[in-house]
């Protein structure tokens, strides 16, 4: 399995797996993950040697940060070591810009 659909996976179970909360009883997907940038390679016609993505992560107010990025970095990992190519040139995340805890 690839990485993004890596994220897909886990967006999924931490919007199916957690307690309803009323306030977010009309969302389908109350805590998203949305990737809203990718880039890679410099050139059109060739394999790129690289990729990156960029987002977001939603979590669940009773949730803390260190939860919600240990259990996607878990997805990420176990995604790469079912890959030979991930394992040998394991992805990196990093966590940067805006944290805000839930309100």
């Amino acid at each position: 399995m690839g990485v993004y659909r890596a994220i897909e996976q886990v967006e999924t179970s931490r919007n199916v797996n957690r307690d309803p909360d009323p306030v977010f009883a009309d969302y389908t997907i109350p805590f998203p993950i949305s990737i809203g940038t990718m880039s890679g390679g410099d050139w059109a016609s060739s394999v790129p040697d690289n990729m990156s993505m960029e987002g977001r992560m939603g979590i669940h107010p009773d949730e803390s940060l260190e939860h919600a990025r240990a259990e996607f970095e878990a997805a990420i990992e176990e995604a790469a070591q079912a890959n030979p190519f991930l394992c040998e040139h394991p992805p990196v995340v990093e966590w940067w810009g805006g944290r805000f805890f839930p309100t």
